[in-house]
């Protein structure tokens, strides 16, 4: 069955397994207001997820202003931003 998420951003996620829970090197890159004072910054963090995130496929016009803005070590996807909402697979990062 599918779940609808919260709708913040216009992505969906596959779940599959493996889950991965593991620690992670994530630098940020390519962000937007109001979060670009963290451009550049690379932190540790670790990563809980299960499955695949990409863009929804009806996404339309809300994809063109959502980006990947975290990237692991392995350079995936881990975090995105659309305006003021950033969701994010690395946790530990802001706290």
């Amino acid at each position: 069955g599918t779940t609808p998420g919260m709708g913040l951003l216009p992505l969906e996620t596959r779940y599959a397994l493996p889950k991965r829970v593991l620690p992670v090197r994530a630098r940020f890159a390519g962000l937007g207001a109001p979060w670009q004072p963290l451009a550049g910054i690379e932190a540790a963090a670790y990563e809980i997820r299960t499955g695949v995130t990409r863009l929804h496929p009806d996404a339309g016009d809300s994809a063109a202003g959502c980006a990947v803005v975290l990237r692991d070590e392995r350079a995936e996807a881990i975090g995105w931003q659309s305006g003021s909402v950033m969701g994010l697979y690395a946790h530990g990062l802001l706290g």
